[in-house]
């Protein structure tokens, strides 16, 4: 499972790398895509796998650089960025 995860967050890494504005709408809809698939294999890993496979802390570089390189919170349509930090609104 932590192979899957590693691939599909190297895709979205690749992504993100390769923005355009020819291709905006399409990269945005893909980008939607790849993060709900991945925000799902998270959430099966057990605590241990996140911690301590070598791969784990690559996952965890290459998401660093995505949400540094893509705006995920005006590119999702489904309620915002699994990344974005809740907000309380006054």
């Amino acid at each position: 499972m932590i192979n899957e995860l590693y691939q599909l967050t190297d895709k979205i890494y690749q992504l993100t790398q390769t923005f355009s504005d020819k291709n905006r709408e399409k990269d945005i809809q893909k980008l939607e895509y790849l993060l709900l698939k991945r925000r799902d294999l998270i959430e099966k890993l057990p605590p241990k796998s996140r911690n301590t496979e070598s791969m784990g802390k690559k996952i965890v570089e290459m998401n660093k650089a995505i949400e540094s390189k893509a705006d995920l919170n005006s590119a999702s349509n489904y309620g915002g960025s699994p990344f974005a930090k809740s907000e309380k609104k006054a």
